[in-house]
């Protein structure tokens, strides 16, 4: 029996048409790979500022949570008690396009985040970095391209990133970015010499009891008043194929981690606002038509299910 949070619980009394929207809040679940992730983070940045600060690598396919995670770290790093020994910053860089300077976004962000919004240059983002013991810079979405001139662009940036862990800004930067991310990084001698030590790379789950675990407890926080067997391998079986991508020269068929949370977060909404207070395979099926009005893109049959995770 799966046992609802006490924050669930509390949501249990509001109309059907309000729980479906809770049902697509942000909830966040553990799980050991994002866990040892943390870990090594929290220690890199509580280590003695120095000459040179190292970095740290973290990689994993498109849509596997990787975001969803630092971004966690940094939020988290700025409330009041916070376990974080010093404060995280969190550049996206996919969020502005126009501005490929990795400098000039990190300043930007680290005005927003200390609400000193007139810092312009590094001298001024240097002493909020001080004023407000910021000890790591996360800089995510370093994009890779085709485009020939501006995947020179982007190489030239991330190497001129490497500044940023210098004596001067006094901050551990973490990368965060795709495997091919990873291979660009790690064939230049530059970068490899900062980053090579502490990585995390986000490896796919299998179609085991670890995949189960996660879905029970992201249940937990649905606001469903009658229990859904979500743990059965009907039902996670269903859930998986028709979250499946296609396989791309093996047997493999790879469904993004952010898939699966969408539609059996979307699937508790569907049952809410169709009377329903449970899910099953048949509220999967149904959703996932409404969503994208067709079948599964892959066949179960025999496939390996390879679930691409954080």
């Amino acid at each position: 029996m799966i046992e609802l949070t006490p924050e669930t619980l509390a949501l249990l009394h509001l109309p059907a048409e309000e729980r479906a929207l809770a049902c697509m809040r942000e909830i966040w679940i553990d799980y050991p790979a994002a866990t040892r992730a943390m870990d090594l983070a929290m220690e890199l940045v509580k280590l003695p500022r120095r000459t040179y600060n190292p970095g740290m690598l973290i990689t994993g396919t498109i849509g596997s949570g990787k975001s969803t995670m630092v971004q966690r770290w940094a939020d988290q790093s700025w409330e009041p008690n916070s376990a974080w020994k010093r404060k995280i910053v969190y550049v996206d860089m996919s969020e502005n396009t126009n501005e490929l300077n990795v400098q000039k976004r990190v300043i930007e962000e680290i005005g927003i985040r200390c609400d000193r919004p007139y810092i312009r240059t590094a001298t001024e983002a240097w002493r909020a970095i001080k004023d407000f013991n910021i000890g790591a810079l996360v800089v995510d979405e370093f994009g890779e391209t085709e485009e020939t001139s501006i995947a020179r662009i982007w190489k030239k940036n991330l190497l001129s990133a490497r500044g940023l862990a210098g004596r001067r800004w006094l901050v551990n930067l973490i990368l965060v970015g795709t495997h091919a991310f990873s291979d660009t990084v790690m064939q230049n001698e530059h970068l490899r010499s900062r980053f090579a030590n502490r990585r995390q790379t986000m490896k796919s789950w299998l179609f085991n009891a670890d995949l189960a675990g996660f879905i029970a407890a992201y249940e937990s926080g649905m606001p469903m008043k009658q229990q859904s067997a979500v743990t059965t391998d009907s039902f996670l079986s269903t859930l998986l194929q028709h979250s499946l991508a296609p396989p791309e020269g093996s047997d493999a068929a790879v469904a993004s981690l952010r898939l699966i949370i969408d539609l059996f977060a979307e699937a508790h909404r569907y049952a809410l606002l169709h009377g329903q207070e449970y899910v099953d395979e048949n509220t999967l099926r149904d959703t996932h038509s409404y969503m994208s009005n067709s079948m599964p893109t892959v066949e179960w049959g025999s496939l390996k299910v390879l679930v691409d995770s954080e």
